[in-house]
Order: C-alpha cells, then sequence, then structure tokens
C-alpha cells in the first residue's frame, strides 16, 4: 500500500535468513526462516547487507521526524546559529530528496 507520498507505507521490517537473504518491506505475508526468506506483500528492497537493510527500514520514521523538526528561528550571524541553519539545510534537502524534489 502506497502513501500519499508515493512510497510504500511504514513501518518496514528487516528479514534475514540463514543463507544470508535480506529483505526489507511492509506488512508481511508469510514469516518463515531457514532458507525460504519472509516475503512481504510490499517489498521494499531486497540487500545483501543488513546493516543497510536496517538503514533502510528506518527511512520511514526517520523521515517523519524530519518533517516534524522544529525549524528554528535562530540569526545566522552568530557561529550557533550558523550551524543551526546549516542543520535546517541539510533536513530540508534530505526531505527534498526522500520526495524527489
Amino acid at each position: 500500500m502506497k502513501n500519499q507520498n508515493g512510497y510504500t507505507k511504514g513501518p518496514w521490517k528487516v528479514a534475514v535468513t540463514s543463507d544470508g537473504f535480506i529483505s526489507v518491506g511492509g506488512e508481511a505475508m508469510h514469516e518463515m526462516s531457514g532458507f525460504i526468506p519472509t516475503t512481504f506483500k510490499n517489498t521494499v528492497a531486497d540487500v545483501w547487507g543488513e546493516e543497510d537493510a536496517r538503514l533502510i527500514a528506518a527511512a520511514p520514521e526517520l523521515l517523519e521526524v524530519l518533517h516534524a523538526f522544529p525549524m528554528l528561528m535562530v540569526p545566522a550571524t552568530t557561529a550557533w546559529g550558523k550551524q543551526v541553519q546549516d542543520w535546517q539545510d541539510t533536513a530540508l534537502a534530505a526531505i527534498s530528496k526522500a520526495e524527489g524534489k
């Protein structure tokens, strides 16, 4: 199932089998162990690195946090203000990248 932004609705889960197959997806359709991977109704990615899979699985929650991140009105004339502005710019760029803008 897709959400209003077009990507598969989270939360996403990671399934790892004993043969190293790693899949990331939404709602599980079949949960199995051994050589048959868990299958998802909506598979998001198949990857070889469990670390990559965990990062991918966290994407919906990370995007939600970025959307909720308060944009602070701090003057960029101080070192702290410049740092806050840099963080905000990075957050907005990440949101745009995730949403294909």
